[in-house]
């Protein structure tokens, strides 16, 4: 077996080196693996009476922001669902309400809600929070939040 010198070490070191920050995307101990923000999307609750809409930023962390707000609807007989999507720095929360089918009281309601937005990277984040109303002759509405995530 042949004996590498003290410059072909010192190659094969750095390009081993080289490949595995590569491979590692680059990574310091601080940082977070590249990985889609996900979405926790909780209903609280629906409210004795009729609330404006409204959304804030409720808190943040490392990785994550959340964020509560209030959603007015046609009636009571509403469900709520969610979907985050994302792109760099700007992040929409898409809130849908949709009516249940039966009879339902016709008044107005407000249900609490709170999003956790998380396995996002540390910086500035614009975040818009949509809500929509298919199939109930109201418009929607939409939010614009800016969020600070520590690295």
């Amino acid at each position: 077996m042949q004996r590498l010198n003290r410059t072909e070490t010192m190659r094969i070191f750095a390009l081993t080196l080289l490949l595995s920050s590569a491979t590692c995307g680059g990574m310091s101990a601080g940082d977070q693996p590249d990985q889609a923000a996900e979405l926790e999307f909780e209903v609280l609750g629906g409210l004795q009476t009729a609330a404006a809409d409204s959304v804030a930023v409720a808190g943040t962390r490392r990785g994550e922001a959340t964020l509560t707000g209030v959603i007015t609807t046609p009636t009571p007989c509403y469900e709520l669902t969610a979907r985050l999507a994302e792109d760099g720095h700007t992040l929409v929360l898409h809130i849908t309400a949709s009516p249940l089918p039966r009879i339902c009281p016709q008044v107005v309601a407000s249900f609490e809600y709170r999003a956790r937005l998380h396995h996002l990277g540390g910086g500035t984040y614009a975040v818009k929070v949509t809500y929509s109303y298919p199939g109930s002759g109201w418009d929607g509405k939409s939010h614009d939040l800016r969020v600070e995530l520590p690295d």
